[in-house]
């Protein structure tokens, strides 16, 4: 075995984590009722702020993005994302609504924003038990205070692949808490320590060190 497939065995090995561990939730920022420019900006603001974070993701696609904050668009291939945006009416009756959107852009959850005479409303739909998190009412809107709110809703709920139960809020189905990092995270680390002990054994096992060459004398007997 060369020393090239030696590290690509080892860079494969240490790799297999990194590569297999479960991405980020994807969070969809949407906008419902009247979409007024105070309103958009409000989506634009927390978009711009929870796509700048590690632990989450946004919606890529800037005409995706630009429909579901009630902007208008002659681009056909979203047009179905704004009319089902133009259904919301910010109420609990949107999360039917909310699914097909979700899986259309691969979004976990959905955050709703609606413009009201106390402020703007916020409202967490968590896509894949198909219920609402808690709602907001914030009379100042800010990036801070926007991303607080949702971060609560969003990293504090249970995992989509958690075994364990919680109190899940009231009118809603049970939800599994979530694992740790380490939870999800140690049998690979355990197949990578595996792989690096393998291949530390085999150099510490070969007779000839490293940039030694070895010399065969064939003798030709008598002729």
């Amino acid at each position: 075995m060369s020393r090239r497939s030696h590290a690509l065995a080892l860079t494969l090995a240490l790799a297999a984590p990194r590569a297999l561990a479960d991405p980020p939730p994807k969070v969809c920022v949407v906008v419902a009722g009247d979409p007024d420019e105070a309103l958009r900006s409000a989506a634009d603001t927390l978009d711009g702020a929870l796509g700048l974070r590690s632990d989450l993701r946004t919606v890529a696609d800037p005409a995706a993005r630009a429909a579901l904050h009630g902007e208008r668009s002659t681009d056909p291939s979203v047009s179905d994302l704004a009319d089902r945006r133009r259904l919301l009416r910010g109420t609990d009756a949107d999360l039917p609504l909310l699914a097909p959107l979700g899986d259309r852009l691969g979004c976990a959850w959905v955050v709703e924003l609606q413009g009201r005479a106390s402020g703007l409303h916020l409202h967490t739909a968590d896509l894949v038990r198909s219920q609402w998190r808690e709602d907001h009412t914030v009379p100042n809107p800010d990036a801070a205070s926007l991303v607080a709110f949702v971060l609560a809703d969003v990293l504090s709920a249970p995992s989509p692949t958690d075994t364990h139960s919680t109190t899940p809020r009231a009118g809603t189905p049970s939800a599994p808490v979530r694992r740790t990092f380490w939870q999800r995270a140690w049998p690979w680390m355990v197949v990578g320590g595996a792989a690096l002990v393998v291949v530390g054994v085999f150099f510490l096992t070969q007779d000839e060190p490293p940039g030694s060459v070895r010399l065969t004398v064939v003798h030709g007997g008598l002729r």
